[in-house]
C-alpha cells in the first residue's frame, strides 16, 4: 500500500500469486471495458465494509493506461492497495475487491441503461436487526417483504459459520438506507417491542397483500388513520415492522 505519492518497496525477485475472477455481462467487450474503468464509482457498492478506509473515501477511480491502479480517493491523500499475495504469505482481506467484481459489476452493466448515472451513497442512519437464523431470515425478508440486497443471499448451515472477519455480512437496501441482518448473540428476551422500524414502500396495499400471502403475521391491518396508509407485521422470528406508503419524492 502506498499513500501521498509514495510507493511501498517490494523486492523485484519476490514471487507473487495472482487472484482473478470472471463475470459475464450483458454488454459488448468495448462497452464492458469502458464501464469497468470509467464507471467504477457507479457500480462499486458503497457500504461500511466495502472500502479500505470507508470513513474517508470520496470516490473510486481506475487509472487509465496499461498498469492503471484501482484507487480510493480521499479528501487528503490517494492510497493504493495492491491485490497480490507473496509466496508463503496470507490474504488478510486485501484481495476482497476481486471477489466483489462479479456480483457488483455485472448487475450494474445490466441496469446502467435505465438508471441515473449518479453516485448512490447511503443515508447516515442504518439499522441492524438480529436473528437466531440470520441467513434464513434474510431469505424470508426478501421473499415476503420484498427487501432487495446488493449481494446474493447466503445459503447453507444457519447460523452461518464465522469467518476471519466475524459473521458473514448480510445487507439489504431500502431506498438509500442500509438494513444489516446480524446474528443473535444470546437468547431472545421475553417479547417486548422496543424497536419498530418504519419502511416506506411504493405501493403499500400490494405490499400488504403480498406479506399476508407469504405468511407474515399482521399485527395492525392496513389503515390510514391520519392520512398515511400503513400496517404492522411480524416476521419469521417475531420482529415487528411498520410498512407505510412512500411519497412520490422519496428515493
Amino acid at each position: 500500500m502506498s499513500g501521498s505519492g509514495q510507493e511501498s518497496p517490494r523486492a523485484a525477485t519476490s514471487p507473487v500469486s495472482q487472484v482473478s475472477s470472471t463475470v459475464t455481462v450483458s454488454v459488448d467487450p468495448e462497452t464492458a471495458f469502458a464501464v469497468f474503468t470509467g464507471e467504477l464509482d457507479l457500480w462499486w457498492v458503497r457500504g461500511p465494509t466495502n472500502h479500505y478506509a470507508a470513513g474517508r473515501v470520496l470516490a473510486m477511480r481506475c487509472e487509465p493506461g496499461v498498469g492503471g491502479r484501482l484507487l480510493e480517493v480521499y479528501d487528503d491523500a490517494t492510497v493504493r492497495v495492491v491485490a497480490t499475495i507473496p509466496v508463503g504469505g496470507q490474504d488478510r482481506g486485501g484481495t476482497a475487491w476481486v471477489r466483489v467484481v462479479p456480483k457488483w459489476f455485472g448487475p450494474w452493466c445490466a441496469r446502467r441503461d435505465h438508471e441515473p448515472h449518479e453516485v448512490r451513497d447511503l443515508a447516515r442512519l442504518a439499522l441492524a436487526v438480529s436473528y437466531a437464523r440470520p441467513a434464513a431470515a434474510a431469505r424470508w425478508l426478501a421473499d415476503v417483504f420484498g427487501f432487495a440486497s446488493p449481494d446474493p443471499l447466503p445459503e447453507g448451515h444457519d447460523p452461518l459459520p464465522e469467518t476471519a472477519y466475524g459473521h458473514p455480512w448480510i445487507e439489504f437496501w431500502l431506498g438509500n438506507s442500509a438494513l444489516v441482518i446480524s446474528k443473535l448473540e444470546q437468547a431472545r428476551p421475553e417479547p417486548a417491542c422496543t424497536h419498530l422500524p418504519w419502511v416506506y414502500v411504493d405501493d403499500v396495499e400490494s405490499h400488504y397483500q403480498h406479506a399476508r400471502a407469504g405468511g407474515a403475521t399482521i399485527v395492525t391491518d392496513l389503515a390510514s388513520p391520519w392520512g398515511l396508509p400503513f400496517y404492522v407485521a411480524e416476521d419469521c422470528e417475531n420482529n415487528r415492522w411498520t410498512f407505510a406508503q412512500a411519497r412520490p419524492t422519496m428515493r
